[in-house]
């Protein structure tokens, strides 16, 4: 405020120098392309550490029934040789995981293993919006919206195949854009 007589005074923002070389570097070529990699890299991290909390809480080997226990016991019959009729009925990819996890890992891993497909299912989304919004906000926006998500973080403390599936869909997506874009940049090339 300024009165007659009195010299006019600026308010100081905390860190406003700091903030403002920030925005510039960031409105810059190399820290957009910057900016843009490390988006879906810091939705991973955020997803995964929701994710193990999550796992620490629930353990997917403590709660075992219904479908879940199905798709144990399909895969401890994979590893044991032995298949039931009823193994006619379930498509074998998700016992198949399950049973290699087992086999490789111990039991105690498919958790862990479920926390980082379901952070990578988030990394990639933000990374297909990325792609498909250009611009910072909005794969950091879809990102997190996918990090935390209830169901689909919650199917990672259980024995199902939502969570495999869920990165499996989103990885092909991903795959798939790549391949058209890679293919028209080949085009525009010759």
């Amino acid at each position: 405020m300024s009165g007659a007589g009195s010299p006019e005074r600026r308010v100081q923002v905390p860190f406003a120098e700091p903030a403002a070389r920030l925005r510039g570097w960031l409105a810059s070529d190399r820290g957009r392309a910057l900016a843009a990699r490390a988006v879906p890299l810091v939705v991973f991290a955020v997803a995964l550490w929701a994710r193990l909390d999550l796992v620490e809480l629930h353990p997917p080997r403590l709660y075992v029934f219904d479908d879940m226990a199905f798709y144990d016991a399909s895969a401890r019959r994979l590893l044991d040789g032995t298949q039931t009729v009823w193994d006619a009925f379930t498509p074998v990819g998700y016992p198949a995981l399950l049973a290699a996890v087992y086999r490789t890992l111990g039991e105690g891993a498919i958790g862990a293993l479920q926390a980082v497909l379901g952070a990578l299912a988030c990394a990639l989304g933000s990374s297909l919006t990325a792609r498909l919004a250009r611009g910072l906000l909005a794969p950091l926006l879809a990102g997190l919206a996918l990090a935390f998500y209830l169901p689909l973080a919650l199917y990672t403390g259980l024995l199902m195949s939502e969570t495999a599936f869920s990165c499996g869909v989103v990885a092909f997506a991903w795959l798939i854009l790549t391949a058209v874009e890679r293919r028209s940049t080949a085009r525009a090339m010759v």
